[in-house]
């Protein structure tokens, strides 16, 4: 029986031409058009984003947890609620940023951190950086670890814009920024740190730099790796106050953090 509808055969390499063609349209190498250029020897990888931890975490659909580099947004079970709340938010941008959209993955010189997860820079499809625009919208710290250096000096400027602003978490102090007299046993985690340095010590081939407000700075092997002067000068600056950051544990009970680049340690005064 004749319906009035045409039924029309495709020849089998005209079928083959589509499936080639959505492919290369929906792949995530073809959505990505520019790589910045502090990224360019990066190892790339592409990958599908399953869901967004927090603003500085995304996990993909192949179960892979990936820690942004360059960045660190505050702590979604934070106690203060203002450093709580800038947490959602971070959280939500980056979920905002990446919309089921193609991502790539530019893969860290130091693979993974000590918790096993993949440390990388996300780029989006428009070849932005994820960390960079967190940063810039006042939503994270730049902060450079190990040997993963690619962009720093992307974050940092970007970071020093956002304060000056005084956008997001810069608009007030969070307690994630300590300038208290003492330490103590609660200050823990991500800190940005103000105080005056009062010695600095050559301890076991390796210096070690303690504050007023009793944190012990201890350095790297990355750290001695670069010719900076900040690096060259760290003996001479009993007396003089700075600002770091970084993640502050405990030795002996006593307050500890070490930093690996200069772009961490801020000199604020002569």
């Amino acid at each position: 029986m004749k319906t009035g509808l045409r039924s029309e055969k495709r020849h089998p390499l005209w079928c083959l031409f589509f499936v080639l063609l959505q492919a290369i349209v929906l792949s995530p190498a073809a959505a990505l058009t520019t790589v910045p250029g502090c990224l360019q020897d990066a190892p790339k990888q592409f990958g599908t984003v399953e869901r967004v931890s927090d603003g500085d975490t995304i996990v993909l659909r192949d179960r892979r947890r990936i820690r942004l580099i360059g960045v660190n947004t505050l702590e979604l079970n934070a106690r203060f609620a203002p450093d709580k709340r800038w947490a959602e938010i971070a959280t939500q941008r980056l979920e905002t940023l990446i919309g089921g959209k193609p991502i790539t993955l530019a893969i860290g010189h130091d693979e993974f951190d000590r918790h096993g997860r993949t440390l990388a820079h996300l780029v989006l499809a428009d070849g932005s950086i994820a960390a960079q625009k967190l940063i810039q919208q006042g939503l994270g710290l730049a902060v450079t670890v190990g040997a993963n250096t690619r962009c720093f000096e992307v974050f940092h400027t970007a970071e020093t814009q956002a304060r000056e602003a005084r956008i997001g978490i810069w608009q007030t102090p969070g307690k994630w920024q300590n300038n208290k007299a003492v330490l103590s046993h609660r200050d823990r985690g991500f800190q940005l740190i103000t105080s005056v340095v009062t010695s600095v010590e050559l301890k076991k081939n390796k210096l070690q730099m303690t504050l007023k407000n009793g944190l012990a700075v201890k350095f790297d092997q990355h750290w001695y790796g670069i010719k900076n002067s900040t690096v060259e000068s760290v003996r001479d600056l009993v007396g003089r106050k700075v600002e770091l950051r970084g993640w502050v544990g405990g030795s002996a009970g006593k307050p500890v953090v070490t930093l690996s680049h200069p772009a961490n340690l801020k000199i604020l005064s002569h």
